[in-house]
């Protein structure tokens, strides 16, 4: 997975970039982020 921040954040999987990429903007990137290291 390569994550590319920026005004949004694109997320891609590496072993199918064909496949294209997702867009997240601040807030939905920095809610998910705070979900993920709260489940630690």
């Amino acid at each position: 997975m390569e994550v590319a921040e920026g005004s949004r954040t694109l997320v891609r999987d590496t072993q199918h970039r064909d496949h294209g990429h997702l867009a997240f903007g601040s807030p939905a990137w920095s809610g998910f982020l705070a979900s993920a290291k709260g489940d630690r």
